[in-house]
């Protein structure tokens, strides 16, 4: 079952299909353990083989979809007037949303693949100003990162990279009354720090990177060990 997680991250569902048949088979020839037993393992799997036959009915579609997306949202780079960049991207947005609604019908609302649609779909919120709009998408696809791949895994730390990159240019239109915009971008920082170090290993620039933004932001509370320790940490990383 684990193999599984790869292909459909990968968009191979056939292969994820007949990973979960394989597991099936094991369960029920080797194991000898059956769904009419009441066997939770086993009907989860018999499940799964089901969501896969679903997925790649609708396949084609989805991805049709967010090809769309992808040549609308290309023409806003020749478009110098707002106003037309944003109705093309309002466009993208709406197009991506019925990719989205497949996804959750096909996969399920929680899948990963679920979460980087709704990743793209803040990006673009984002380069029309609707900043709420593109926190909210980017923050509810962290949150199913985390429950479906588990808090450390590399694309949870680059969901709230980018999340924290949102608060950092436009925290002040964005971050909730009575809370101060560098703590929210702080936490951020933090948090997407153990996942970014177990994909990238403890002596790497981009760990560096993230341990001097966290060293300026204590450094800017006015707590000077931590912002010394994050920054020896940031050297060590380089």
């Amino acid at each position: 079952n684990n193999m599984v997680v790869v292909h459909e991250m990968n968009r191979s569902f056939q292969k994820a299909q007949a990973s979960y048949q394989d597991a099936l088979d094991v369960y029920h020839n080797t194991c000898r353990r059956f769904e009419e037993e009441g066997d939770s393992d086993v009907e989860r799997t018999n499940r799964n083989v089901a969501r896969m036959i679903s997925a790649c009915r609708s396949e084609q579609e989805r991805k049709s979809l967010h090809d769309r997306a992808a040549k609308i949202a290309k023409r806003v780079e020749y478009e110098k007037h707002f106003a037309t960049r944003k109705n093309l991207l309002n466009d993208a947005v709406a197009t991506l949303q019925m990719a989205l609604e497949l996804e959750g019908d096909a996969l399920g609302h929680s899948h990963p693949l679920a979460a980087s649609t709704l990743i793209q779909m803040g990006k673009y919120h984002y380069e029309m100003r609707e900043f709420d709009s593109a926190v909210m998408e980017i923050h509810k696809a962290v949150q199913i990162l985390r429950n479906a791949l588990g808090g450390n895994h590399p694309q949870v730390g680059r969901a709230l990279l980018l999340l924290a990159s949102v608060y950092e240019r436009q925290g002040p239109k964005i971050t909730p009354h009575g809370t101060s915009k560098d703590d929210v971008e702080l936490e951020l920082y933090v948090d997407a720090l153990e996942p970014l170090k177990a994909t990238l290993g403890n002596v790497h620039d981009d760990v560096g990177f993230l341990y001097v933004k966290i060293g300026y932001l204590y450094g800017k509370k006015g707590d000077r060990n931590m912002a010394l320790l994050a920054y020896k940490a940031a050297l060590k990383a380089y």
